[in-house]
């Protein structure tokens, strides 16, 4: 009896003890998650306390979503102590964000940009290098040179037969009505292979009849290519939109014109004539001004501070490999040349390096030529170029600086030879 008693005592005993381990874990427990929410609140980093520094080529909204990939990178201590650099995958022109600690729910995100010092084009393709060479992305040319407009003034009928939208639906469309309405691609190249894989709405684009090209996208809006190379650029509803924004311009003009000469024979006043075309000039610039101000809400990378590069090779360019040269110093020669244009602002329409590594600037479409010859003393060089260049507003010729020395006194700027025809031989992205 007595024994049971004992066990009995023992079990109540080990029942309690078991109680109160179990009490001390749950309050355990509840004090670490209590400790655990606290943590989180008071270490957490909303958008409005990720203060960004060093960007000039994405934005503040695009650098955040860059860092805040998960619910761990909102934590100031983890980021910033644990994380501390991050290396975006698609930000070609961004080597590193880093992380600083500013207080328990603000941090500094320091962007270190891969900036690119030229460009070179292909196949009407900008494809963006930086100071070693690497191809950082491939963009889509928006402003094709005469050349390229001249080659494409007319869309074979081959590419529209492959167009993804019947062939009377282009009965009277060809590339001059396209340029008439001013449409540019919008469908979008993710990856660099040169397929576009969105539209600009990021739409994904698919392949409904099974040939492989790309025909509309996933809301199904029909597609159409406008450079005739066989590959889609723009959706229909673009087309159909720039078109009928075109003929309502059109019709304004038009009516601004009619109203015009009905002012003037009725007063019979010229002035009255001018200030009509005057103010159709303004409507249309407010009209034009609308749509830049919208495209502008939707961010791209500022690149218009970037030199088109001319002579540097002429094989094939990647995404993400280097631009195959003979002589890879020309790289560090571009990288000066671009630091030093920036220092006397002086931004040219293009470099052109010709087969002997010589080096020539142009300004004005082209009128103008400054020949800075090979890469020695090329700041001297610049700087002179840059306090003559005011004074040929206007001019055609050509600025010899080549043979410029520290002992130099004359510059000859030879107007017999301009910049245009200096320029013919040496438009072509070739020469390696």
């Amino acid at each position: 009896m007595d024994q049971e008693k004992t066990k009995h005592l023992e079990k109540r005993k080990r029942e309690r003890i078991r109680k109160k381990r179990l009490r001390i874990a749950l309050a355990a427990c509840g004090g670490a998650l209590v400790c655990l929410v606290i943590f989180i609140g008071v270490f957490y980093v909303p958008d409005r306390g990720a203060e960004v520094t060093g960007s000039s080529r994405y934005t503040e909204k695009e650098i955040r979503e860059m860092v805040f990939g998960s619910f761990a990178d909102r934590n100031s201590l983890y980021l910033c102590h644990i994380r501390k650099t991050i290396e975006p995958e698609n930000a070609p022109f961004i080597s590193s964000i880093q992380a600083e600690y500013v207080g328990h729910s603000r941090v500094r995100l320091v962007v270190n940009e891969n900036s690119p010092v030229g460009y070179i084009q292909q196949d009407g393709i900008d494809y963006y290098f930086d100071a070693n060479g690497m191809v950082l992305e491939a963009v889509k040319d928006k402003n094709p040179t005469p050349d390229q407009e001249k080659t494409e003034s007319v869309v074979s009928s081959s590419a529209v037969a492959s167009s993804s939208v019947s062939s009377s639906s282009f009965s009277s469309t060809t590339k001059t009505d396209y340029q008439s309405l001013g449409l540019t691609a919008t469908l979008v190249d993710l990856n660099g292979d040169g397929m576009p894989e969105t539209d600009a709405n990021g739409n994904w684009l698919v392949d409904t009849d099974g040939d492989g090209t790309v025909d509309q996208t996933t809301s199904g809006v029909s597609l159409i290519d406008i450079d005739g190379d066989g590959i889609p650029d723009i959706t229909q509803t673009d087309y159909d939109n720039a078109k009928a924004a075109k003929e309502e311009e059109e019709k304004q003009k038009a009516q601004a014109a009619a109203n015009a000469a009905s002012s003037e024979n009725t007063s019979g006043n010229q002035t009255t004539k001018t200030e009509a075309v005057q103010s159709s000039s303004s409507v249309s610039a407010v009209s034009s001004d609308a749509g830049a101000s919208s495209a502008d809400t939707e961010y791209h990378p500022a690149l218009t501070d970037v030199t088109r590069i001319i002579g540097l090779t002429d094989k094939k360019l990647t995404v993400g490999k280097t631009v195959p040269v003979s002589d890879e110093s020309v790289f560090s020669t571009i990288q000066a040349l671009s630091r030093l244009i920036s220092k006397f602002n002086i931004h040219p329409d293009k470099i052109i390096f010709d087969s002997d590594r010589n080096i020539s600037l142009y300004y004005n479409d082209g009128k103008i030529k400054i020949m800075l010859g090979k890469d020695t003393l090329l700041e001297d060089k610049v700087s002179k170029a840059a306090a003559i260049l005011p004074q040929l507003s206007g001019m055609e010729g050509t600025l010899h600086l080549e043979s410029y020395t520290e002992d130099t006194v004359n510059i000859v700027f030879d107007t017999t030879e301009t910049g245009d025809a200096a320029s013919e031989s040496g438009t072509s992205d070739s020469g390696s």
